[in-house]
């Protein structure tokens, strides 16, 4: 466990702000790193990763024989470097006969590995292997597009972890609006089999096709790979109920009247008249009174409503909290239109109410 230090300058102040959780986070960054033993396919792998994630990554070129994120015990150092250097992904490379060009692909929450990923790389070629015209090339950090080919994409559950874990690696920084202009490059993955996956990085160029809607060109630009499904790890529920918890952006409903229309609340099933107070209403014979108005209310038929033993009150005497009783007689209010406030106020207004 690291120790908990208070910032003594402004500088130290202003970088631990800035890690802290935030209801719109940061672009996530991507940590790169070496195994004990690593192929020379596998480091020109972890190069073009960078490369292409250039400004949202860090790469240690330092070999780490203690780190094995499938591991409880090798995953004390991944998640002490994701703290230190504030990233919440990470790309870890390996080799061995067992798994030869082995690839970790994993995400944190909290600084604590959350998911993993296990793939081969096979057939891979590099961004100088492709021809192309270098005006086309892909800028640095722009906003890419996807392109999921396949069906297993949606059926496959090891698919469906690998191409959330892809989303997330390379989507960049989260944006509201996005130029076409702008975008200049696509990764296309296909879906070959149920355990492998071509991966293939594309640039995008717009031709004129005659309508104010240009024709879109894909012209590959690498890095071209395989990806062979090996091992892969989800979630634990509990953690994962932790990290899709989203804040609460609206404010609660209250627990009082929230429909009022011409006077006439609906009430789970019942229509009736509410005379709001500051204390809790209660239900008499199907109609909602209140408790300190001491209003008892019979039957209700539609919008006609009958009291049998009923409690007319005028403005003034309602602000003031008195009331006039009218006894045994019987009456019908038609229509009763009111402004309902909650609060201190019973009633704001009480008009146009005919009696019979």
């Amino acid at each position: 466990m690291l120790e908990i230090k208070t910032p003594k300058t402004h500088k130290a102040k202003r970088a631990l702000e800035k890690r802290a959780p935030k209801l719109v986070e940061n672009a996530k960054k991507t940590l790169i790193l070496h195994g004990t033993k690593t192929s020379n396919v596998l480091n020109a792998v972890l190069a073009q990763i960078y490369h292409l994630k250039k400004g949202l990554a860090v790469k240690f070129s330092r070999r780490n024989d203690k780190i094995q994120p499938f591991e409880i015990t090798g995953q004390t150092s991944l998640e002490f470097f994701s703290l230190k250097t504030d990233c919440s992904l990470f790309v870890f490379g390996s080799h061995s006969k067992k798994r030869p060009n082995n690839l970790i692909l994993g995400r944190m929450y909290d600084h604590h590995i959350y998911d993993l990923v296990e793939v081969g790389v096979e057939n891979f070629k590099p961004i100088e292997s492709f021809k192309y015209d270098k005006n086309i090339a892909p800028r640095q950090g722009s906003k890419p597009l996807f392109a999921f080919i396949g069906e297993l994409f949606e059926t496959v559950d090891e698919l469906k972890h690998l191409k959330e874990v892809l989303l997330d690696h390379f989507r960049g920084e989260v944006v509201e609006n996005l130029n076409l202009t702008g975008v200049d490059r696509v990764y296309v993955c296909t879906a070959i089999s149920s355990s492998t996956v071509l991966f293939k990085h594309c640039a995008v160029r717009l031709k004129k096709s005659g309508t104010s809607i240009p024709r879109i060109e894909l012209v590959e630009v690498g890095p071209s790979m395989d990806l062979v499904i090996r091992r892969h790890r989800l979630p634990y529920e509990d953690v994962k109920k932790v990290a899709m918890k989203t804040a609460q952006t609206q404010p609660k409903k209250s627990g009082r009247c929230s429909e009022v229309a011409c006077g006439l609340l609906k009430s789970g099933s019942v229509d009736g008249l509410v005379f709001s107070c500051t204390t809790q209403a209660t239900r008499s014979c199907g109609l909602v009174a209140t408790r300190n108005c001491g209003l008892e209310a019979a039957c209700s038929c539609g919008l006609e409503t009958t009291y049998s033993c009923g409690l007319v009150a005028t403005r003034p005497q309602l602000r003031s909290g008195g009331l006039i009783a009218v006894g045994a007689w019987q009456f019908s209010v038609f229509a009763v239109c009111c402004q309902i406030e909650t609060g201190s106020r019973f009633v704001d207004s009480l008009s146009n109410c005919i009696v019979m």
